[in-house]
C-alpha cells in the first residue's frame, strides 16, 4: 500500500507549474481517500487514520482500491496539465446507478501554463504572460515562486477539516454505493484520444460514465483555496433523488 502522498520536499515555496500540478494532485488523492471513509464507501476496518496538513486523515487500506485512486487522479493531472479541466468531481452512486452526491473541486481558474515541448524549471514569465485563468493583473496576485508550501498546507488543512464536519451530516447513503471521477472539460472540448482514458458522458441525461442524472441538486461551499495563482472552490451537491430517499425512509 502506497503512503498519502507527500507535498514537494526540501522547498519552501512552490517555484514550478510541476510542483504547483502535483500539489493539487496530493490534495485530491487525500480528499477522494477520506471522503470515501467519512461515506461508509468500505467499511471502517478497511481504512488507517493518517496525518495530512497537520490533520487527521484516512486512507483505504485496500491495494486495489489505492491503485483505482491513484490512476484516476493520475489521469485527472495529465488533462489538467493540458489545460482541459474545469471541474473534478467524485461521485457517489446509488445501487441503481443514480449519483447521490457529488464533491466538487472547481478548477475553472486554476493557472493555465502552455506546454509547448516542457516545462521550464521556473515558470513565473510564464504565468505573467498568461495572466492565469481569472484574468488578474501581474500585481493582483503573488507569483508562483510566493506561494509557500505552510500556506497551502494551512488552506489545504481548513478545506479537510469543514470536510470532516460537513461530511457526517450528510446522511446516511444505502448500502452498496459506488463512485467514480469525472472530469467536466473546458471548451473547445475532449482530450486527444480520451476514449482511452475516460468514458464520455452520453448527453445531458447523464454524469460521467453514462450514470442517470437524478434531478436537482443542493449544493453546500466548503472551502475556496485561494494562494498565488491558486484558485480551487470545493463543494458538495446533494441530488433531490437522494432528498427524496432520506423522506420515505
Amino acid at each position: 500500500m502506497e503512503p498519502l502522498p507527500k507535498l514537494t520536499e526540501g522547498r519552501s515555496v512552490i517555484s514550478s507549474y510541476p510542483d504547483l500540478l502535483s500539489t493539487l494532485t496530493d490534495f485530491l488523492t487525500v480528499c477522494i481517500h477520506t471522503i470515501l471513509y467519512y461515506r461508509n464507501i468500505y467499511p471502517p476496518e478497511l481504512y488507517i487514520k493518517a496525518r495530512k496538513y497537520s490533520f487527521p486523515v484516512y486512507q483505504s487500506r485496500h491495494e486495489r482500491v489505492c491503485k483505482w485512486i491513484a490512476d484516476a487522479v493520475g489521469a485527472v493531472a495529465g488533462e489538467i496539465a493540458k489545460g482541459n479541466v474545469s471541474k473534478v468531481s467524485l461521485i457517489l452512486i446509488s445501487p441503481r446507478n443514480v449519483p447521490l452526491e457529488r464533491y466538487v473541486f472547481d478548477l475553472s481558474v486554476f493557472p493555465n501554463v502552455p506546454f509547448e515541448g516542457g516545462y521550464n524549471d521556473l515558470l513565473l514569465q510564464q504565468l505573467a504572460e498568461v495572466g492565469g485563468r481569472g484574468g488578474e493583473s501581474g500585481g493582483e496576485r503573488k507569483r508562483l515562486d510566493e506561494i509557500t508550501i505552510a500556506g497551502l498546507e494551512a488552506q489545504f488543512r481548513a478545506c479537510l477539516m469543514k470536510l470532516s464536519i460537513a461530511a457526517p451530516d450528510l446522511g446516511r447513503l444505502p448500502e452498496d454505493c459506488t463512485y467514480t471521477v469525472a472530469v467536466e472539460m473546458k471548451e473547445p472540448g475532449a482530450p486527444i484520444n480520451y476514449a482511452e482514458v475516460w468514458v464520455p458522458a452520453e448527453g445531458q441525461g447523464s454524469d460521467g460514465a453514462g450514470i442517470r442524472h437524478g434531478g436537482g441538486t443542493r449544493s453546500t461551499g466548503i472551502r475556496t483555496v485561494e494562494a498565488g495563482s491558486i484558485c480551487l472552490e470545493f463543494s458538495i451537491e446533494e441530488t433531490t433523488t437522494k432528498t427524496k430517499m432520506a423522506l420515505e425512509q
